[in-house]
């Protein structure tokens, strides 16, 4: 079972190499505990994490920036980067001051789930329209608006969840409301995530290119 919601599952990034590259992940934790994540991956030599290891509280998400440094590609060369974003309930029992790799070092492997984050190599340069800047930007306030827009929707469905017990509902309606709210929790996240990407990766990818007018 998988004790975090991942997106987007595949990095996609774009020719030229000779410039770092940044991409955004979040990590949504739908469950009622803490989560504790670490993320490993096949080819460390080409990427930096940060943060590489964290906690998230419940109904709670987090976001990471991988890093792609510059590095010689050829487009005859088949890539297999991934990473693996490990995760496992925070132990309630754990000493003050410890590590979260090192309580991951003491966990039984059936007590961790892992996410796999495939990474995309494009030979070719991202795709920028005609529009050039003006579109950059329009796209850019439409992205923050949305954005206050979810995180207060967000902040409401929370709250709706830690409601007080004292108020008596039937336990049928209770499961039903926890289930249509973390549905409608992990519906905005996913959403919020989307406009996020896309602005992220618009304006890392295209700092640098040339735009003629």
């Amino acid at each position: 079972m998988e004790l975090l919601s991942v997106g987007p599952q595949i990095l996609t990034f774009y020719a030229p190499y000779d410039d770092r590259q940044r991409r955004m992940v979040t990590l949504l934790n739908p469950n009622d505990r803490h989560v504790l994540f670490k993320v490993t991956s096949n080819a460390w030599l080409n990427y930096t994490v940060n943060p590489n290891t964290g906690r998230i509280g419940p109904y709670s998400s987090s976001e990471i920036i991988v890093s792609l440094k510059s590095f010689d590609f050829n487009a005859d060369e088949r890539y297999n980067h991934h990473f693996v974003i490990k995760s496992m309930f925070e132990p309630r029992d754990h000493k003050n001051g410890q590590t979260i790799l090192s309580i991951f070092r003491e966990v039984s492997h059936r007590h961790i789930s892992s996410n796999t984050l495939l990474v995309r190599l494009e030979a070719q340069p991202f795709p920028l329209d005609s529009s050039g800047v003006d579109s950059q930007c329009d796209f850019t306030k439409n992205s923050v608006d949305t954005e206050l827009q979810l995180r207060q929707l967000y902040e409401n469905s929370a709250y709706r969840l830690e409601a007080p017990a004292s108020q008596k509902t039937p336990t049928g309606s209770r499961h039903l409301s926890k289930l249509v709210i973390i549905g409608s929790l992990t519906l905005v996240v996913l959403t919020a995530f989307v406009q996020r990407r896309l602005m992220f990766e618009t304006l890392m990818d295209n700092q640098n290119a040339d735009i003629h007018f």
